[in-house]
């Protein structure tokens, strides 16, 4: 079957593909998110989930070389490609873009991994969080790709001369690539503007937004006092980030109930008391707050017993218990969910 897109998105991981599914859909566009490769679909907007950051550098070469050969995008391609990427590049940035670019006919890739947004911004080379230098933020703790330097170069890695740093309003070169640096919300949109036409434009959040735009996809605005979430939410989330603490602290504010994770070697007598718990709260019709990192006591293999305990043993005693709404936040939780 043929694939027919307007827009095809690489993603390294769930995280990030639901991101820019959501910011596709508040620009009207029909979205979906494929695990692992593009499909036939009639959606404008296929993001593509390849899984890539938790896999070797050679798994991530391996695949988007694999992807580029048999879809054969460039720049003449049906569908633009946008390749996602992490804001703080944290994943195997580089080598995904170089072996994207080696098995296609793009001449170039132009990064702009700033999120000015969320006060995420690159400045003569180097990448700050709200005026931090990275390596001295939260992301230094990272538990598979810390950031022990804010040289965006350094960051990247690669051989010497494999990349270069361009600041706001520079010409872009015919050929290689290059980073944007952007201190703001509009320099972004310039760098989408100028985007070369046989160049892959890599990026975050902001842009893709500003790719969009450039595109004639501008976002429309939300009112968010008009949503009417559902009575029933069992909310999991994985991340522990300090970022996603402090927004989990204000749903509790907000009433959402907190279900502790349940630890893997608790005993018939814990889990049974942990099930009727879960269910006692999920039948009151109150929204649920299912956190899997607020304990360092908690290793990843209790935080994904939980979930596997919830949907899986553990689903015959909520089988009458009506979720109306789940969201999932942290990629490898929402990917274990899946």
């Amino acid at each position: 079957m043929e694939i027919r897109h307007n827009i095809i998105v690489l993603a390294d991981d769930l995280t990030g593909a639901a991101e820019l599914a959501g910011i596709a859909l508040r620009c009207g566009l029909r979205v979906e998110i494929h695990l692992d490769r593009p499909t036939a679909s009639r959606a404008g907007v296929v993001i593509v989930d390849t899984g890539t950051r938790s896999g070797s550098r050679e798994e991530a070469e391996r695949k988007v070389a694999d992807l580029a050969q048999n879809h054969q995008w460039g720049p003449k391609s049906r569908a633009r490609l946008f390749k996602k990427i992490d804001s703080v590049l944290r994943g195997h940035v580089l080598a995904e873009v170089q072996s994207l670019l080696h098995h296609s006919s793009y001449h170039g890739a132009l990064l702009v991994p700033a999120n000015p947004s969320s006060g995420r911004t690159v400045v003569n080379g180097r990448y700050f969080v709200d005026g931090v230098p990275l390596h001295e933020t939260e992301f230094a703790a990272d538990p598979e790709f810390p950031a022990r330097t804010a040289e965006v170069k350094e960051r990247l890695g690669g051989e010497a001369g494999s990349v270069e740093i361009l600041p706001p309003s520079a010409p872009i070169p015919e050929r290689g690539i290059f980073v944007g640096e952007a201190a703001t919300e509009a320099e972004v949109r310039q760098w989408a503007a100028r985007l070369p036409p046989f160049f892959l434009p890599v990026g975050a959040r902001d842009f893709f937004s500003a790719f969009l735009q450039e595109m004639g996809f501008p976002q429309k605005t939300v009112d968010v006092k008009k949503l009417k979430p559902a009575t029933s939410i069992l909310l999991v989330s994985g991340s522990a980030s300090q970022i996603s603490r402090a927004e989990t602290a204000k749903l509790q504010q907000w009433g959402f109930w907190p279900l502790p994770a349940l630890p893997e070697e608790a005993d018939d007598s814990a889990k049974k008391a942990w099930l009727q718990n879960a269910a006692r709260l999920l039948q009151s019709g109150r929204p649920i707050l299912l956190r899997l990192a607020d304990s360092p006591q908690l290793s990843l293999a209790d935080a994904q017993h939980s979930v596997r305990f919830l949907i899986g043993l553990g689903a015959l005693p909520l089988r009458h218990t009506e979720v109306r709404e789940l969201m999932v936040e942290g990629g490898s939780t929402a990917s274990y969910l899946l």
